[in-house]
């Protein structure tokens, strides 16, 4: 998913609840709030309500996508 994908997801929307943040990455809302907790993905507090912005989402998206590619580099690597 990249931040072009994010976005289209995420209708232009700057700030998203964690219900629109699990649905899209497809996730339940307990993997969310255990992102949150972690700090691994930041949060905006707008009285009592949690939001995320839509370009922390997808710099998290990028980073994972990132991971992936390294993760399967080494492993074509260890294979050779």
């Amino acid at each position: 998913m990249t931040d072009a994908t994010v976005k289209k997801e995420t209708s232009g929307q700057m700030l998203l609840t964690v219900n629109e943040t699990a649905q899209t990455l497809g996730v339940c809302r307990a993997t969310v709030n255990k992102l949150l907790r972690a700090g691994v993905l930041p949060k905006l507090k707008i009285g009592n309500c949690t939001r995320i912005s839509s370009k922390s989402l997808s710099r998290y998206v990028d980073a994972l996508e990132k991971q992936a590619k390294e993760q399967a580099a080494q492993k074509v690597k260890g294979n050779s």
